[in-house]
């Protein structure tokens, strides 16, 4: 099972870029983080174990 997620906060609602989104399609296939805002490669986790480290890495609280 593979986890795709925004690298910046964490967010599982991250797709394919779309015009919408203000970003010309082109040669590099670009994600956007729906909740952030990023722009760019996601991170891609093999586990939900993988992915629950890294948000509790980034988790300031």
């Amino acid at each position: 099972m593979e986890i795709t997620t925004c690298p910046k906060c964490g967010s599982k609602n991250i797709s394919h870029s779309t015009i919408r989104d203000g970003i010309l399609i082109g040669y590099i296939k670009r994600y956007v983080c729906k909740e952030y805002g990023y722009q760019g490669m996601p991170f891609i986790f093999d586990s939900e174990k993988e992915y629950k480290a890294f948000l509790k890495s980034i988790r300031y609280d």
